[in-house]
């Protein structure tokens, strides 16, 4: 099967380097704590191993189109906001100012297609260093008011995964230990 999958810049960035091979995604509804009877009632997360999975990501179009639904382009020329500020050779075509949020990245525009490899259901708070690290987060500790901030000396990777997991889902969502299917992929395009 084929599904989109919402990811930021960063992570995009991540991935195209190589350095992002998984991703979590919290399960919706939540299972009762008792995941064996979850999984015993034929409940199983959306994501299956194979299943490509296409990028969507913010970007950016040409001005002429700026009244236009993306879908509604064409394969017409776009630029990724992940690939950082565009140089004057290549606002040729006349680049709008306008952000398109990733939601609205249309199927003909993704860049990226993933392959899954492994799927797995667990606790948030069960994410190891190296599970992290594959997540892409930096190295990061925690000062004394609670504030994230990279340290490649001192930091762990599991520390900038629950910053950025807070960063995304809110203050108390790391504490709050959620179910999530973990996700294990490889670039197919």
């Amino acid at each position: 099967m084929e599904r989109p999958i919402i990811f930021s810049a960063p992570m995009v960035r991540a991935i195209m380097a190589g350095e992002k091979t998984q991703t979590r995604r919290m399960l919706r509804p939540q299972p009762a704590e008792d995941i064996g009877l979850w999984l015993a009632e034929g409940r199983r997360p959306v994501w299956q191993v194979n299943d490509l999975l296409w990028v969507k990501e913010t970007f950016i179009g040409a001005r002429a189109y700026d009244d236009q639904s993306p879908k509604d382009w064409g394969n017409k020329p776009i630029w990724y906001c992940a690939d950082g500020e565009p140089t004057p050779a290549e606002l040729w075509w006349f680049l709008s100012e306008r952000r398109r949020p990733s939601i609205y990245l249309p199927r003909w525009a993704s860049r990226l297609t993933l392959r899954i490899t492994d799927v797995s259901v667990q606790r948030l708070l069960d994410i190891t260093e190296a599970d992290a690290e594959a997540e892409g987060a930096p190295k990061c500790v925690i000062d004394e008011e609670g504030l994230f901030y990279e340290d490649t000396t001192r930091g762990t990777h599991r520390t900038g995964f629950a910053g950025l997991w807070s960063h995304i889902h809110g203050p108390d969502a790391w504490d709050s230990n959620p179910w999530v299917a973990a996700i294990t992929f490889e670039r197919a395009l």
